[in-house]
């Protein structure tokens, strides 16, 4: 354990025992009992990793980085030196993202590395050339934020390609060649659920081809890759409909999807990514004479995981599609023009949901369903004041908007 001095004219210093057994000092000099108390509890995660043969987490790095005592850590022991000529060692940006992409093609979907290419040359095109890592600020980082919305690229898009240049950046900080991560302080906000649109099923049964959908993305994962989901009856229907057509055919298909054009693009190692689908889909809604909505394919998804928490618990609806409790609250589940409609007929009809109707009794003053009535602050509740309203109105048939001059009644005569 680390501990605390202050000497008599107020300067600090923090001591503690190495993993040898000998007494260490680090000499702060004039700083805030909160400051010393915070540099110290620092001190000690080092010591522990030190002790421990690992390596100290990324923030604590960061912190020692920017906060001008790694010399004096490096004096005690705490750290290893850094080398002589630091400066002339770290690699340029664009020399350690393409080293970054060979070491790690290998343990990635060949999709993945497409996408990091992709972001490869943006930072390339965008970033300043031949830009060491220990020389790109918060300001370049930024920068290269607003270059891309310059493009006219969507949101989703941007935040996906930020993110991982924070990936890409996090691994220098991990091998110690920087300090701390610029693209860190960069908010590129996720598009949330409301980019999507419902699309009624009545739409989808207009334009509904079949389509098969794999994990790609996970199949790394233990115990992904493939998801087991019911075949619903109206996806059920179309597939014997198709069945009964292929079966009439002289040489009939083993294939759900009969074109070998989509076959052949879906068995790339991009798996679907140039298959066409959209440009298809498109034509698809043209001859239904459907209007395009926003995020063709994304919207069904939202729409179908959103029809089907209706019916079924959350967590089963997420395993049949493939994603998690909070991404499809903050993605997926959406507002329906019927969720408004049910819930009006919920007012309008309050005994469907067995609550007793207030009848004319009630409404004269009766006791059965009788609520208590709220009496202005500082007022005292008379007898017979709103009941004499609720006959008035009753009688004049004008519901709650009584003749003009009408006078309200008066808490304090109970008039």
């Amino acid at each position: 354990m680390a501990s605390i001095a202050k000497s008599s004219g107020g300067s600090v210093r923090v001591f503690f025992y190495d993993k040898a057994g000998r007494r260490k000092a680090i000499h702060l000099g004039r700083v805030s009992d909160d400051t010393a108390e915070g540099i110290c509890r620092k001190i000690e995660r080092f010591l522990n990793a030190q002790i421990l043969g690992e390596e100290p987490t990324r923030n604590d790095s960061e912190w020692l980085g920017s906060s001008g005592l790694r010399k004096k850590f490096v004096a005690v022991g705490l750290v290893e030196p850094l080398p002589a000529d630091t400066k002339a060692e770290i690699p340029t940006l664009e020399a350690f993202i393409r080293s970054y992409i060979e070491r790690r093609a290998s343990k990635v979907k060949p999709a993945s590395v497409t996408v990091w290419t992709q972001v490869e040359q943006n930072l390339k095109d965008l970033m300043p050339k031949g830009i060491r890592l220990d020389e790109i600020t918060v300001g370049h980082a930024k920068d290269f934020h607003e270059a891309l919305k310059a493009k006219g690229m969507q949101k989703s898009t941007i935040s996906k390609r930020i993110g991982f240049c924070r990936q890409f950046v996090n691994d220098a900080v991990d091998r110690e060649l920087i300090t701390k991560n610029p693209f860190v302080s960069v908010k590129a906000p996720r598009p949330k659920m409301k980019s999507n649109t419902f699309v009624t099923r009545s739409t989808i049964e207009r334009i509904m081809d079949r389509m098969f959908i794999p994990e790609p993305k996970v199949e790394h994962h233990e115990e992904r890759g493939i998801r087991e989901c019911p075949i619903f009856p109206e996806v059920m229907r179309e597939l014997l409909d198709a069945k009964e057509l292929n079966d009439a055919k002289d040489n009939p298909s083993e294939f759900v999807v009969d074109a070998d054009a989509y076959r052949a693009a879906a068995n790339t190692p991009s798996g679907w990514k140039n298959a066409n689908l959209r440009t298809q889909f498109l034509k698809l809604l043209a001859k239904a004479d459907i209007e395009p909505w926003p995020r063709l394919f994304h919207s069904m998804r939202a729409s179908r995981q959103t029809e089907l928490t209706e019916s079924f618990p959350s967590h089963v609806v997420c395993s049949w599609l493939g994603n998690s409790e909070e991404v499809a609250k903050d993605h997926y589940l959406l507002l329906t023009d019927e969720h408004f409609k049910k819930a009006s007929e919920l007012v309008i009809n309050p005994t469907q949901q067995g609550q007793k109707p207030c009848d004319k009794s009630d409404a004269a003053g009766g006791t059965q369903g009788a609520r208590k009535e709220r009496v202005p602050q500082g007022k005292r509740r008379k007898k017979g004041g709103f009941r004499q309203l609720l006959l008035v109105l009753e009688a004049e048939d004008k519901g709650f908007e009584p003749s003009t001059g009408f006078p309200a009644p008066d808490f304090e005569s109970g008039s």
